[in-house]
């Protein structure tokens, strides 16, 4: 469960990769459906489209299989790789900027104070799959 905790604790990455897990297990991917509804809530209308065009039923069950195995670089390599041969590399840029928006949209509306370090650190996981992926 997530609670508050001083920007201290995230010392470490495996306590980095706990508040990731947790948060993931207690927001889990919401259905493709409420999916798009983030999208259009969160994001202007250019690139609400670019990302509603990329982001599809079966890119939503990618992008669930890799946020559920965030720290798992091979899973996210093939996850990514699935991606760009189901689309191309925009689509995969796309689908991961949607990350950013569903770590956004939860933040905001948990109930909970994130400290500025933990919104950091969950806003930044799209960068880190960037960083597996093209490494």
């Amino acid at each position: 469960m997530i609670t508050n905790r001083p920007d201290s604790y995230y010392s470490s990455q495996v306590r980095e990769d706990k508040l990731i897990n947790d948060f993931i297990n207690e927001f889990p991917l919401p259905s493709h459906e409420e999916c798009i509804k983030i999208i259009r809530n969160l994001t202007t209308d250019d690139l609400r489209f670019d990302i509603e065009s990329e982001f599809g039923e079966m890119n939503h069950r990618i992008i669930k299989g890799m946020l559920e195995h965030f720290n798992d670089k091979e899973y996210i390599k093939t996850s990514s790789q699935l991606i760009m041969q189901i689309g191309d590399e925009r689509a995969l840029i796309m689908n991961l900027y949607f990350i950013n928006r569903y770590m956004h949209h939860f933040i905001k509306n948990s109930g909970y104070t994130f400290s500025y370090r933990e919104q950091v650190i969950l806003l930044s996981l799209n960068k880190l799959f960037e960083s597996l992926i093209f490494s």
